[in-house]
């Protein structure tokens, strides 16, 4: 008759390996070995290091195995990782003695083969214009490609769409389950941000006297701006100091060097400066004698323009010149203003007539009249018409529009009419100037002319 025992027990050899046994049974069968085993964890993963085996009934027996299964033969641990993935069938052995036969028993165990992958993407970084970028891959495949949120990825083959993702750093997640083995590996990738930028001078054209022209630049900062010679350009913003510059049209080139895989970018803007007008004028011998003839102004700056004045004085409103005899005495504003695209301009100087600084008078003056003929003066030569003039020693001045004296000449008159000519020296360009004629009597006359070659 079998009786059964239950026992909590350790083999000492087993318990000194690490391995725990519980709950074996013990089976009285006549004093003969009876047994079973099984390895209650199959199938195992091929990484999952050791598999124990679970007996129950006698111990002591030989554990085999097919091919392939490294097996410890007294205590039936398999090695996962040194045997071959596969199903083996394992079978303990007692050898039979005192009468009992051989005790064999069989149990199966599989081993599955633990997943592998390793992967990158050869290129990174990438530019995000450059299309694809696939996927180095090495391992089990039929897993599933993941990735941080911002990267397009095809979750079965692990491509990414680069201009469909946000340009950044990311990590890549593969993960193979091979029934009930894993594995999870990782790869780095970065999208560099593909430049790209438009830059507009948006109130173009500009007038040189509006001071600094900022650009508007939408998309990649970082870039150099330059330009033609001739427009005073920031090539770190792109300002542009409009007074210092030429007027003109100009192309303004804004440029972002290769970076991160991608390549250099160049955008245009361009960008018209106007001349803003300027004048500079004043009557530089101010006071004047109420007694000469004309006042001719001293100029510089953009012609074209109107001269006015203050109510009694009488001035040429193309010219600036002033008529003295007509004026009545006093002192006046004199306004230039001109109409340009960059706006108006207006300007203002003064001028004064005063009887108080003419020249002493000793005895009326006669009733003669001094002329010049022809005005616009050609061919070199001033012809000075004296009519009814008197006697003596006439001093000839000619001064430019700044008062600056260019010629002094003194004539010797026998009075009544006549013509006297003044040879011009060859220096003297051809402009606007004024003749002081110094009579005889302390009297001068200021006549206005024009040489005109």
């Amino acid at each position: 008759m079998k009786k059964v025992f239950t026992l909590q027990l350790c083999l000492f050899l087993i318990c000194l390996g690490g391995w725990n046994i519980s709950n074996a049974q013990i089976i009285d069968n006549g004093g003969c070995p009876v047994a079973t085993i099984s390895y209650p964890g199959s199938p195992y993963c091929s990484d999952a290091g050791a598999a124990s085996v679970s007996i129950i009934g006698t111990r002591g027996g030989n554990y085999t195995s097919d091919p392939g299964l490294v097996i410890d033969p007294l205590y039936g641990f398999v090695d996962l990782g040194s045997s071959t993935p596969g199903t083996y069938t394992v079978t303990y052995t007692i050898p039979g003695a005192n009468g009992c036969p051989d005790l064999v028993t069989t149990t199966e165990i599989t081993v599955t083969q633990a997943p592998t992958a390793s992967f990158y993407y050869s290129g990174s970084p990438f530019c995000s214009g450059a299309g694809i970028a696939s996927v180095s891959f090495n391992g089990t495949t039929g897993g599933i490609f993941s990735a941080d949120p911002g990267l397009s990825i095809d979750p079965n083959s692990g491509d990414i769409n680069l201009e469909l993702s946000i340009p950044g750093d990311y990590t890549v997640s593969y993960s193979v389950n091979n029934g009930n083995c894993s594995v999870l590996s990782t790869a780095a990738i970065t999208v560099s941000a593909q430049p790209n930028a438009t830059i507009t001078y948006a109130a173009s054209p500009y007038c040189s006297t509006a001071g600094i022209a900022n650009v508007n630049l939408t998309g990649t900062t970082g870039g150099v701006f330059s330009a033609d010679p001739g427009l005073i350009i920031n090539g770190a913003n792109g300002d542009i100091d409009l007074a210092a510059s030429e007027p003109g049209s100009y192309t303004i080139s804004y440029y972002i060097a290769p970076a991160g895989n991608c390549g250099d970018f160049t955008t245009n803007a361009t960008i018209t400066i106007l001349s803003g007008a300027k004048a500079q004028y004043s009557y530089p011998n101010s006071p004047y004698c109420s007694l000469h003839d004309t006042a001719m102004i001293a100029f510089s700056g953009t012609a074209g323009g109107t001269f006015s004045a203050d109510p009694g004085l009488t001035i040429d409103p193309a010219t600036g010149t002033v008529d003295i005899q007509a004026s009545t005495p006093g002192t006046y504003y004199v306004y230039y203003n001109l109409s340009s695209s960059c706006g108006l301009l207006s300007n203002s100087t003064s001028i004064t007539i005063d009887p108080l600084v003419c020249h002493p008078i000793t005895h009326l003056p006669p009733a003669g009249v001094i002329t010049i003929f022809p005005n616009p003066v050609t061919a070199g030569i001033i012809n000075l018409q004296l009519t009814g003039m008197t006697d003596g020693m006439y001093s000839i001045k000619l001064l430019n529009e700044n008062g600056v004296e260019l010629l002094n000449k003194q004539i010797l008159f026998k009075g009544g009419n006549g013509v006297q000519q003044i040879e011009i020296p060859k220096k003297i360009i051809k402009g606007y100037y004024r003749l002081e004629i110094l009579q005889p009597s302390g009297i001068t006359t200021t006549k206005a002319i024009i040489i005109a070659e």
